[in-house]
């Protein structure tokens, strides 16, 4: 198990069951906090000594609205501890994907020649939740490097309709078709 696993698991452990996804959003908020380039400099200097690390942190927390008793400001101080402060991103996505599990969803991105509309939207995430068995959140974008179609990535698995997926396979076909035409001559 990997240090960001390892992490990711214990905070999650940590989240109470009610109110999961505001608990990683509020972890989502901190994560973008620490992704300042002034505060990502400010823990990744050695010179900095931990306890005036430690000592930011608690100064950050009403700012970014932790309990000072609370389990992110105890989880963000053993980062701190452990100089992972780093991985927070990392953790934050880590931790998404376990909820995700969970909740047995499963999230992609849709990649269109031309803006969809809702309900042509809702026509694909009905299509392709149905052919893998499972709730999905996709994201919606639009290519101007697509003439015509669309490609669907869920989860390492790839729907590609695009025009161009198309006359690749045709290409393939007539090329095949070639070979055994002039193996037949």
């Amino acid at each position: 198990m990997s240090v960001v696993e390892s992490y990711s698991k214990a905070f999650y452990q940590t989240l109470n069951a009610d109110n999961k996804e505001d608990q990683i959003e509020l972890l989502v908020n901190v994560g973008k906090a620490f992704e300042a380039e002034n505060i990502k400099r400010y823990f990744d200097n050695p010179s900095v000594s931990l306890e005036n690390k430690q000592l930011l942190i608690t100064k950050l927390a009403p700012k970014l609205e932790l309990k000072s008793e609370g389990h992110f400001l105890n989880f963000l101080r053993v980062l701190v501890d452990k100089r992972r402060v780093n991985l927070l991103p990392q953790i934050v996505r880590k931790v998404y994907q376990l909820l995700d599990n969970e909740k047995s969803l499963k999230r992609g991105k849709v990649t269109s020649s031309q803006e969809l509309t809702e309900s042509e939207k809702q026509e694909i995430i009905n299509k392709i939740s149905e052919k893998l068995n499972s709730e999905l959140s996709l994201e919606f974008y639009v290519s101007k490097d697509y003439i015509g179609g669309l490609r669907v990535e869920v989860d390492g698995v790839i729907f590609d309709d695009t025009l161009k997926s198309h006359f690749l396979q045709m290409e393939s076909i007539l090329k095949n078709t070639n070979l055994h035409l002039n193996k037949s001559l």
